[in-house]
């Protein structure tokens, strides 16, 4: 018998304990789209009230789990995500292989497709298939073969075509490596935003948070 452990690190869950600690608010209880959370994503000068000269920082999200690194930044910065769902797909596209860089970036820089459009998350695949009309077993077919970075067999395009699937949409399933599950991107974006409502609105526990459960780290300056 072979026993397989995944076992990752992650330390959103100390992050928001202590943030329950000190403030007394149950993440759980925090709304998943606040606008002013939303708005550290794109206009974190407004939200934060700091001047962008003063905010080394393309986006208000640093020390936001997943979500505060300086590539996800760049990629912030570029989709211009505006809604949950949207942050959803942030998370697929960061987490993927072959999935933003020489995929989805170039779609969006050429206005082909918008950060709700392109693919995301290997459910989108399915889900987008069936609604063009695919036969569901098919659909989930070819979502195995792509996530998996396997791409597209001849007869699957011919059928993606005959149901009016655009051929930037093949091509890009033909670039992926490999994709992150919806259900694990909302987790993340969960936490990300329960996070990210007590930056905003709890700022002295936020950054006591932080401190609290990243002490450890050498670069714990260059997260806030």
């Amino acid at each position: 018998n072979i026993l397989k452990l995944d076992i990752l690190g992650h330390d959103a869950p100390t992050l928001l304990r202590y943030l329950e600690e000190y403030t007394g608010i149950n993440p759980r209880s925090i709304p998943s789209a606040d606008t002013s959370v939303l708005d550290l994503f794109t206009q974190s000068d407004k939200v934060l009230k700091v001047r962008p000269e003063e905010y080394n920082a393309k986006t208000g999200t640093l020390a936001l789990p997943e979500m505060g690194t300086r590539v996800v930044q760049d990629v912030i910065s570029e989709t211009k995500p505006k809604s949950f769902a949207d942050l959803i797909s942030l998370s697929g596209l960061t987490h993927g292989t072959g999935v933003y860089y020489g995929n989805a970036q170039n779609l969006i820089q050429d206005g082909v497709a918008t950060i709700d459009t392109v693919i995301g998350c290997r459910d989108d695949i399915m889900r987008y298939l069936i609604d063009k009309g695919v036969e569901p077993s098919l659909a989930f077919t070819i979502t195995e073969s792509v996530r998996k970075g396997k791409g597209l067999k001849e007869d699957w395009e011919k059928e993606m075509r005959d149901k009016k699937v655009p051929d930037w949409y093949i091509w890009s399933c033909n670039q992926i490596e490999y994709m992150f599950p919806r259900a694990h991107a909302s987790a993340y974006v969960l936490d990300a935003t329960r996070t990210g409502y007590f930056k905003v609105f709890h700022p002295l526990e936020f950054y006591a948070s932080v401190f609290s459960s990243r002490y450890n780290e050498e670069n714990i300056f260059d997260l806030l």
